[in-house]
């Protein structure tokens, strides 16, 4: 099975990682390299107690993840444009 897995760099330098097609399992870690493990150990320990306990395993779903640029609101580009 595949899952879309986000990862997601915090402010301290850390890292976490969730799966959206399963609400409640995330992880966080010092490095990327260390997240990816425990979101694949999250994901397999989470489909298993799903599967022990009869309860319907989630189809993997296929998510588009873009990044769109806004504008800074600190920027003072941002603010000359604003409508009067």
């Amino acid at each position: 099975m595949k899952f879309c897995v986000l990862y997601e760099r915090s402010e301290s330098g850390g890292w976490g990682a969730f799966p959206p097609a399963l609400p409640g399992v995330g992880v966080v870690g010092k490095t990327l390299e260390e997240v990816r493990d425990l979101i694949k150990t999250a994901i397999e320990m989470h489909l298993e107690g799903m599967s022990m306990d009869e309860l319907d395993v989630p189809e993997a779903t296929a998510v588009a993840v873009e990044l769109i640029e806004v504008d800074d609101p600190h920027s003072t580009s941002s603010r000359l444009k604003r409508p009067a």
